[in-house]
């Protein structure tokens, strides 16, 4: 078997344990859970799957976008149900704007590699309340966050191993790699300052 096929048994695995630990932590947090958010969240996570795996004709390299599109999908199952409402904010209103051109170029000029780069910026701006939160102390686990950091970091090792010279391959494991590094960071930082805190 091959290296690269090894690890995307490893990324699948992983993966999907740490995305069922943390939804599950996170429906235990009713309040925090907004339909409105889950949705785009999934919308978002949908294009990025599905453009990413029509970009690069692998689903080896693709491992970790579908079972991330898998399990924000199947989270709005139980987010339907338990989830809160709450009106759709401006940023939300730039993320559809975003994931709409993407959608377009994806479809109508045939172009998944322009869609999924472009839908990356959805992402990133898709945390932004999420980094503003945890800056302010909202608690969040950090050990899933770690988990993905390092299935990102074998998505990159597998797509390196994998190589087309097609650059656009590593576009959505690098923005995840910002993603992931800027919570963690985040968080250790206030935990830092709370523990400083405390001592004096």
């Amino acid at each position: 078997m091959e290296l690269s096929v090894m690890l995307g048994w490893v990324m699948t695995v992983l993966h999907s344990l740490s995305s069922y630990w943390y939804f599950l932590q996170l429906l235990r947090r009713e309040s925090e859970v907004y339909i409105s958010t889950r949705s785009i969240i999934a919308l978002v996570s949908l294009i990025s799957g599905l453009t990413y795996i029509q970009m690069t004709a692998d689903p080896i390299k693709s491992i970790i976008p579908l079972v991330s599109m898998a399990a924000n999908i199947v989270f709005l199952v139980p987010v339907m149900k338990y989830g809160r409402h709450k009106k759709l904010q401006k940023l939300d209103y730039v993320i559809l704007a975003i994931s709409l051109i993407a959608i377009l170029i994806w479809l109508v000029f045939k172009n998944s590699s322009g869609a999924n780069v472009i839908i990356q910026s959805s992402v990133l701006i898709a945390f932004i309340p999420q980094w503003i939160g945890i800056s302010k102390g909202k608690p969040e686990k950090l050990l899933p966050w770690f988990v993905w950091l390092f299935t990102t970091s074998l998505h990159i090792t597998v797509v390196l191993l994998r190589w087309q010279n097609h650059w656009q391959d590593l576009a959505a494991p690098v923005v995840w790699i910002v993603i992931l590094t800027t919570v963690i960071v985040l968080r250790c930082r206030y935990l830092s300052k709370s523990s400083f805190s405390l001592k004096i």
